[in-house]
């Protein structure tokens, strides 16, 4: 099977909004376009850790943006995918996204 030059996706397109998109991310990893899922009011730091120990099996990268808050001398968590299996999940403090192809159950 051919590459359709018209369907190339570039790493470009994945950091144009100035770090990763978790949509752009997924399309880039599986070559579809993907389906969405939001689960808001959360702790998405609490979140993200208890999916990243559960999960650990299917977890094959994970990409973090972290600033660092001068006051309080740490890193905050801000945003943070997980690339999975079959899914990206996004994460910052408050909500996760799940992207995924819509055929399947997400985890």
């Amino acid at each position: 099977m051919e590459t359709d030059p018209q369907n190339i996706f570039t790493a470009n397109s994945v950091l144009e909004t100035g770090f990763i998109h978790g949509k752009a991310l997924f399309m880039y990893c599986f070559n579809k376009l993907a389906s969405a899922n939001y689960i808001g009011n959360i702790d998405g730091e609490k979140a993200f850790n208890a999916i990243k120990k559960k999960f650990a099996q299917q977890v094959s990268n994970i990409y973090s943006y972290r600033y660092h808050d001068v006051k309080t001398r740490k890193c905050d968590f801000n945003e943070t995918y997980l690339v999975m299996k079959n899914c990206v999940l996004e994460f910052d403090a408050t909500n996760c996204e799940i992207y995924h192809d819509g055929l399947q159950d997400v985890l």
